[in-house]
């Protein structure tokens, strides 16, 4: 598929494949010498010279995977450790210093050495491990200090290789403006996923003479002011899902200062698959238990038939229908990243699709702005929707 915006260069991910597994498995087997020392042995093994070839890009990925993979174990319990460290600088600062400069550079070990020995029958270190010395363990708590896990005996290097095609896929979709996925066959749950994790996100049906159903155009973290990070992982989140459907081809557009990339991703392409089951959100569960509660003539219909807007479709999360008057469904839909923009553009597209039973719900905490449209379908929440709330917006705009 030909890039829709001119002047830009495509690129393809260099995913990890079979031709890698040969170096994968060396940087396993050296991964394994490092078991139940520090991590940050192992991280700087991996910057001196290895004896095979290992392409940088997807070393870094590999890496991460293999860290996650396996995980790794406290060195001693980070408590001590903190205690340990508030009682040395606590009693380094009520020892006086020399007021000769030359003085303090030449006491600064003998001073050390004398702190540290002043420590060394404290029932602490029995506690940490008294056969270390205190100055290898008072920073044991950091990060880097933490012990290489154990290599799995159920190991899939295809497995392994996958999931760090995941972080590589990562570093594209977390530095992305837009993306753009073209979908065919089972379109509704990439959808749905999109939607419970609360993306900005558009519809739009495609002819019926091209070789893809739908083109899903979703606001990449750099889009956003606030929230980038966290909607940049979220949106992440939907990848594995695409390989459930027929076919797909995902466009995700990168700055890289003044100028763009584009990078494809589309069906064939080595991406961890998610299982395929159904998830519901706090806020959606939440709304319906409520909404049950407070009132006994309608009923909650979840996930109705998407709409057609102008020339988007709007998939509703629920169908609000009187039980026993036939007349008016009302559609809800919860939005949650949203931009000014992004909310304007929908109440337009209601608007001139002269559609009026579609209520709205926006989260107060995930816009990028305080302010939201005061209209008549649009309901901001906080943690929670009120029912109350929206049958009372039913009610004003039935009249």
């Amino acid at each position: 598929m030909k890039n829709m915006i001119m002047n830009i260069k495509e690129y393809r991910p260099q995913f990890l494949d079979g031709r890698d597994e040969p170096w994968v498995r060396s940087i396993i087997d050296e991964y394994g010498r490092f078991e139940g020392k520090p991590l940050r042995e192992w991280h700087q093994r991996l910057k001196e010279p290895l004896p095979y070839y290992c392409p940088p890009a997807k070393l870094r990925y590999l890496v991460k995977a293999i860290d996650a993979t396996f995980g790794t174990r406290e060195r001693l319990a980070n408590k001590n450790i903190q205690e340990l460290r508030r009682l040395l600088f606590q009693q380094s600062e009520s020892t006086p210093w020399p007021n000769s400069v030359s003085k303090i550079s030449s006491d600064i070990l003998t001073r050390r050495k004398e702190l540290l020995h002043s420590l060394a029958h404290n029932p602490l270190l029995h506690l940490l491990n008294g056969e270390e010395p205190i100055d290898s363990i008072l920073f044991a708590d950091l990060p880097s200090e933490k012990l290489v896990g154990k290599l799995k005996n159920d190991l899939l290097f295809h497995d392994l290789m996958l999931s760090a095609n995941t972080y590589l896929l990562r570093s594209i979709i977390q530095r992305s403006e837009s993306v753009d996925i073209f979908l065919r066959g089972k379109i509704r749950p990439i959808v749905r996923q999109a939607l419970l994790r609360g993306l900005i996100c558009v519809a739009k049906p495609l002819h019926r003479d091209s070789e893809f159903d739908m083109r899903i155009s979703l606001s990449g973290p750099l889009a956003l002011f606030r929230h980038a990070r966290l909607y940049g992982r979220l949106l992440v989140e939907i990848l594995p899902f695409l390989p459930n459907c027929d076919r797909f081809h995902l466009n995700a557009i990168v700055s890289h200062g003044e100028k763009q990339s584009s990078w494809i991703i589309k069906s064939g392409d080595p991406i961890k698959p998610a299982e395929q089951t159904t998830f519901d959100s706090h806020i959606e569960r939440r709304f319906a238990r409520d909404f049950m509660k407070v009132t006994n003539d309608f009923d909650l219909i979840r996930e109705p038939e998407a709409i057609e807007a102008k020339e988007s479709l709007i998939f509703p999360d629920f169908a609000i229908k009187h039980r026993t008057d036939s007349g008016t469904t009302w559609l809800l839909e919860i939005v949650g990243y949203w931009t000014d923009a992004y909310l304007q553009k929908k109440i337009e597209n209601l608007r001139t699709a002269n559609i009026k039973n579609l209520i709205i719900c926006v989260s107060k905490r995930l816009g990028t702005t305080d302010q939201w449209p005061d209209h008549a379908q649009v309901i901001a929440f906080d943690r929670w929707i009120d029912p109350s709330v929206v049958l009372k917006a039913m009610s004003t705009s039935s009249t």
